[in-house]
């Protein structure tokens, strides 16, 4: 009746952007009767409480699989599980998943593990960044990376 009051933890570990998310989410959140604090403490003591604290913003790195990131930040008992999160159905699903080579098919298999992720709703996901990259147009092979992780020997100009 009253609304319900959250704080949100950010260490601004992957720049300021992060604190600028989660001032947009607690100004959202306002019309839903839900009051956002916003602690902005230094990364480094981020670091320090990132996996006990009950609400915390982290940005996730991209991983070469779909799964390998949920197999890291979701699976039940392992170190980077930061939302706590323990469901035996998804457990089962990802294991699927993971053990099928095929990509179309295990594309089919992910539509099951991320409708379990989607009911829990245990993490929220507010935004996607963007990823840019510029090159002249002598430059082929260049295409933008998720986490910048440029493969230069596919890179030729021409």
């Amino acid at each position: 009746p009253d609304g319900i009051d959250l704080t949100i933890d950010v260490g601004n570990t992957n720049g300021v952007w992060q604190q600028s998310v989660c001032e947009a989410m607690r100004d959202q959140m306002q019309d839903a009767g839900i009051r956002l604090g916003i602690n902005v403490m230094p990364s480094s003591r981020f670091w320090e409480i990132w996996t006990q604290t009950p609400f915390g913003a982290t940005s996730w790195t991209h991983r070469p699989l779909g799964t390998m990131v949920l197999s890291v930040g979701y699976r039940a008992g392992v170190p980077w599980n930061e939302s706590h999160y323990n469901n035996p159905a998804f457990e089962a699903a990802l294991d699927a998943a993971e053990a099928v080579l095929d990509v179309e098919e295990r594309k089919v298999l992910m539509e099951r593990v991320e409708q379990i992720m989607r009911d829990d709703a245990f993490v929220i996901l507010p935004v996607w960044q963007p990823v840019y990259t510029i090159a002249k147009t002598t430059v082929h092979g260049y295409p933008p990376h998720p986490t910048n992780y440029h493969q230069f020997n596919k890179v030729w100009i021409g």
